[in-house]
This record gives structure tokens, sequence and C-alpha cells, in this order.
């Protein structure tokens, strides 16, 4: 059998584009809740053998959470996920807990929502104009877009930016380094034309790491990467003057 949905009737292309977007997040909103409902029963299907001294199971479905708003692709949705009553315990005698992997609990925005806003920002979108410039094609009421999360967001990238510049690289023994500047057009400090540093290793089992991504390189950096490529450089000559 068949379903047929029929549009209503429309009088402009405003109409029909309103339409066109109301139906994907109708149709996001009932593929989310569809997903979240079977990945509940498989996880309740495969603890169904696990009963207590009464041969109740200890692993049921558990109605639904409360509403919450959340940001995909297509726009905002309102989801119920289901609930899971877990009574199984773990090693250290602690209750186990259901988690979704599809909507982990607290998410607001999915991961590719995530992703596109560094994008947005390198690219010189401030952190005031997120929300307007978003709001039309996420909802009004879509998640992680105001000022004051998007400046906290700056701040983790910063801080990860920050380990991963002070990161140990002892346990690695790389056999070539790659170092050179590429320009990039995307927002960095006050500098119009920015130049990254790119620093790439290959390690002994022709594995290439990003080691380093620098914009503004201090002289003492500049001065170790052209030893290195000078070091690398006499290096090739040798390897090739015992080949000959």
């Amino acid at each position: 059998m068949t379903n047929v949905v029929t549009l209503p009737e429309v009088g402009g292309d405003e109409e029909m584009l309103d339409t066109l977007d109301g139906l994907a997040r109708e149709g996001a909103r009932r593929m989310i809740a569809a997903a979240l409902r079977t990945e509940a029963d498989a996880y309740v299907e495969q603890f169904a053998g696990e009963v207590d001294e009464h041969g109740h199971r200890l692993v049921v479905r558990n109605g639904r959470a409360q509403e919450r708003r959340v940001t995909v692709g297509s726009g905002t949705i309102a989801v119920r996920a289901p609930r899971v009553n877990d009574k199984r315990l773990d090693e250290e005698g602690k209750r186990r807990r259901y988690s979704s992997k599809i909507l982990p609990a607290y998410a607001r925005r999915s991961p590719k929502v995530g992703e596109v806003l560094p994008i947005l920002y390198l690219h010189g979108l401030s952190t005031g104009d997120f929300k307007p410039a978003l709001e039309s094609l996420l909802g009004e009421d879509a998640a992680g877009l105001s000022a004051t999360s998007v400046a906290r967001m700056c701040k983790e990238w910063e801080e990860h930016h920050a380990r991963f510049s002070k990161r140990h690289l002892a346990f690695s023994r790389y056999a070539y380094l790659f170092i050179d500047g590429i320009h990039v057009q995307v927002r960095l400090g006050e500098d119009p034309k920015v130049c990254l540093l790119v620093v790439i290793g290959v390690r002994k089992d022709g594995v290439k790491e990003l080691l380093a991504a620098c914009g503004r390189v201090p002289r003492e950096h500049r001065e170790l990467g052209g030893r290195a490529a000078r070091h690398e450089a006499s290096r090739a000559q040798r390897a090739e003057a015992r080949r000959r």
C-alpha cells in the first residue's frame, strides 16, 4: 500500500517555499523519532534475557523524556527521546545508564551544524551576526547561535589549539619533515593576508601527521624551521651520493 501525501494549495512562491521547508522539518522530525524508537527497542531486546529473581526484565522501556528543541540541517525541530529503565549493575555496583548514540543527552544541535560554525567564523562572520544570519534557515529558536554561545565556542577552539601546539612529540619518530607556508582566505587576527606555516611529519611506517600550523611565527621558530629544512636537504643529498 502506498501512502500519498497531498500538498495544500498555495498562492505563491514564498508560500510554497514555506511549505517545502515545513515538510523537510516534519520529515526530519519523524525520521529522527523513528530512529530513536528503533535504537531504544534494539537496546531493550539485546538484554531481554536478563531478569531479576522474580522473573522481571532488568531492561525495559520507560516512556519518553521531556521535549527539547534540536537544530539539524533542515531546521529546528521538537524531539521527545524514548527513555529506558536499565536496572543492571556494573562492576562497581552502580546502575547502568542507557545513552542514545543518535541523540546524546543534552545535545541541542547535530554535529554537522556544529562543524559549519567555525567555518563561518573563519570567513569573517562576527559573533553577533550568527543568529540573524542563520535563524531564517535553521529557525528562530536554533540552538547555539547566540553571541555568547559563539564566543564560548571560540574560546574552546583557542584552548584546543593551545593544547595541540603544546603536546609532546617524543613518542613518535619522523623520517621526514615537510615545512611550507600556505595562504588562506580566512580571518586570523587583523592580518588580511595570512600565511600559515605548516609542518607535516612522516613516520617510519609512512603515516603523515600534522605537527604544527601557525599564523604568526616567532623568529626563533622560523630559524628552527630553516635549520630543519636545511638538515633534511643535506641528508637527502648524502643519501643520493651513497646511491651513486
